[in-house]
């Protein structure tokens, strides 16, 4: 992370989206070169996953998420809740979970209109040629509260502790403090010590804030977290990946 985000030396807005379109025409060039390749199957199966175990350890590749990423994206987020709200959430709510098409559909659109405006609130993160976690980021949700936040991070179980996470993190903080956000925070589980544990590690200390989920999803606590000015990222506080 920047020590400071200086208003002065960030680029202008018409540089920035620029650079940004550039990014994602590279990714969409990526993912036409692999279009025919078993590793762009839809993540469904055990064998995707198997695969991703397989290449836990390779280099691993950070770009912008493009709407043709969000069918996998979506398959890693419910993936993982099966495993990390366990005996947080009910069992009978996760093992209901899938990826549903009606949801796909919306949040491809959602994220087609963020990237014609210049956002680009996805980062997709491969392993082997293959999506094995995203992280979801952008201005702050809670007016009263600012700076930018991370909605969301996940990992597959069988890429986690091998630096993805880490890698995720790192650069969607870098993104948001080139935007301009000095501050950075984001929500997690309460009971989720893992995950807490990753963001402690990261630099991210707890702002005091609590809230708790309402319907339609299960009743879970949620404590907020959040990442100062002073912390920098070329000095990272972890001491395991994630």
């Amino acid at each position: 992370m920047l020590a400071s985000s200086p208003r002065g030396v960030l680029p202008s807005k018409q540089n920035a989206l620029t650079d940004r379109t550039a990014d994602l025409e590279q990714a969409r060039t990526d993912l036409k070169t692999a279009g025919s390749r078993a590793e762009r199957a839809v993540p469904n199966s055990d064998d995707y996953r198997q695969a991703i175990r397989h290449h836990t350890g390779m280099t691993h590749k950070i770009r912008p998420g493009v709407p043709e990423d969000v069918e996998a994206t979506e398959y890693v987020r419910v993936t993982t809740w099966k495993t990390a709200y366990r005996g947080i959430m009910p069992d009978d709510y996760l093992d209901a979970l899938k990826v549903e098409p009606d949801a796909v559909a919306g949040m491809e659109k959602g994220l087609a209109g963020a990237l014609a405006e210049g956002r680009t609130p996805l980062l997709a993160g491969e392993t082997g040629g293959r999506i094995a976690g995203f992280i979801n980021f952008g201005r702050c949700r809670d007016e009263q509260i600012g700076g930018g936040e991370v909605f969301a991070i996940y990992v597959l179980p069988e890429a986690q502790a091998s630096g993805l996470g880490y890698a995720l993190l790192t650069a969607a903080v870098k993104r948001l403090r080139a935007d301009g956000h000095e501050e950075i925070g984001l929500w997690v589980a309460a009971g989720n010590a893992q995950a807490r544990r990753f963001y402690e590690r990261f630099g991210f200390v707890p702002s005091g804030r609590v809230q708790c989920h309402s319907a339609p999803l299960p009743p879970v606590e949620e404590v907020h977290y959040r990442l100062s000015p002073s912390t920098n990222s070329a000095t990272p506080r972890m001491t395991t990946s994630g």
